[in-house]
């Protein structure tokens, strides 16, 4: 069955590490949901994103950064989006030593009047709100190191409300295909 939200959703996705399948698994169950507006991804895979795209059709309008295991240059590092009257700091985390300490990402952050910063890097799943701003990580499509296996996130912004996130991973699926449920 598809998943609706009722309110603007962001489907944030990092790390595929050219697991295409993974990638392809998310986008077409992405597909055949209601109410995902915007894409994010965090890097490290950003070429797998146009392949994968063009193969399953999905093509939201989308926002991507490019991480350390990422060559392509006309990607940035980080950047602001504002989606549902919100801004959100976007970074994959390598640059701000987000495997040691959260306190860089969160200063600039804050420099930047973000109701939520958004990273990758570390290939785990997490979420927590600290000093009023959300700071999501969804986890990582190709190479996870979680015991959940491949994760990805939704982001959703309901009017007057706390963010409403969402977990999911991949399953084995009917025929050898891959299922996405919620963690």
């Amino acid at each position: 069955m598809a998943e609706r939200f009722s309110f603007p959703t962001a489907l944030v996705l990092s790390d595929t590490h050219g697991v295409l399948q993974n990638l392809a698994a998310v986008l077409d169950w992405a597909k055949g949901c209601r109410g995902i507006e915007q894409l994010w991804f965090l890097g490290d895979g950003i070429a797998d994103l146009p392949l994968v795209a063009e193969r399953t059709g999905y093509r939201p309008e989308w926002a991507l950064v490019r991480g350390n295991g990422d060559f392509d240059h006309q990607y940035p590092p980080s950047r602001i989006v504002e989606f549902a009257e919100k801004r959100f700091y976007l970074t994959h985390g390598h640059i701000q030593g987000v495997h040691d300490s959260l306190d860089t990402l969160l200063r600039l952050g804050a420099a930047d009047e973000a109701d939520g910063i958004i990273f990758g890097h570390t290939h785990r799943p997490y979420w927590e709100e600290i000093e009023g701003r959300l700071v999501l990580n969804p986890g990582s499509l190709g190479k996870p190191r979680n015991p959940q296996g491949p994760t990805f996130a939704t982001l959703t912004v309901p009017a007057d409300q706390w963010f409403i996130i969402r977990f999911w991973h991949l399953v084995p699926g009917p025929l050898g295909r891959l299922a996405v449920r919620e963690l």
